[in-house]
C-alpha cells in the first residue's frame, strides 16, 4: 500500500500459559516488512508480551504500550474458554481501515464499523461491522457507547472505518454439523 495511512492489523498474543506471546513476538519483531503494508497492534498482556520479547533475545524497549480497556482479555460478557472447546473455535481477523469522522445518516452498520468518543475524547467505544442481530446505526451507536461507559443522550463523536475481514475456512465437516 503507497500513500496514506496504513490499517491497522490487531493481532492476540494468544494464551500467555502457551506459546501464543512468543509467536505474536517473533511476527512483530523479525518481520519488518509487516510493518509495510500495515500497522500491527498486539492485542493482550504488555507484561506477558514483553516477557516473550525478551524470551526470544529482542528488547521490550521496541513495545509502545497503550492504555486500553481490560475488556481484551476480561471481557465479563463471556466465559473464559475452555480447553476441550478449542477444537471448536472458529477465527477471524478483520484489518480496519483508518477512521472518518462522520454522522449518524451516514453510518450502515452493515458496511462501516463506528467509533462512539465523548467529547472530552476520554471515553472512546468501538463496534466493528457486520455483526449478526446490530440492525440499524441507532443501535450499533448505543452498543459502542454503552462498551465506552458512555451514558445514553450524551453527545458523542463518531467517526467510521471499514474493514477487510479474512476467515479461517471451514472444513467440509464443520459445515454438516
Amino acid at each position: 500500500m503507497t500513500g496514506g495511512t496504513l490499517p491497522c492489523l490487531g493481532i492476540t498474543i494468544g494464551d500467555v500459559a502457551g506459546i501464543g506471546p512468543e509467536i505474536t513476538a517473533k511476527a512483530l519483531l523479525q518481520h519488518p516488512e509487516l510493518r509495510k503494508v500495515c500497522r500491527p497492534i498486539a492485542i493482550g498482556d504488555a507484561e506477558a508480551l514483553a516477557r516473550a520479547v525478551t524470551l526470544i533475545g529482542g528488547d521490550p524497549s521496541a513495545i509502545r504500550t497503550l492504555a486500553a480497556p481490560s475488556a481484551a482479555t476480561n471481557d465479563p460478557r463471556f466465559e473464559p474458554v475452555r480447553v476441550k472447546e478449542l477444537s471448536n473455535l472458529r477465527y477471524s481477523v478483520d484489518v480496519l481501515f483508518p477512521p472518518e469522522k462522520t454522522e449518524m445518516s451516514e453510518l450502515n452498520p452493515a458496511v462501516f464499523g463506528v467509533i462512539v468518543e465523548d467529547q472530552s475524547g476520554a471515553r472512546r467505544g468501538l463496534l466493528l461491522p457486520d455483526i449478526p442481530g446490530i440492525t440499524d446505526a441507532d443501535q450499533q451507536v448505543e452498543i459502542a457507547a454503552r462498551k465506552a461507559g458512555i451514558a445514553a443522550g450524551e453527545p458523542v463523536r463518531l467517526w467510521r472505518f471499514k474493514v477487510e475481514r479474512f476467515r479461517e475456512k471451514s472444513s467440509a465437516a464443520d459445515e454438516h454439523k
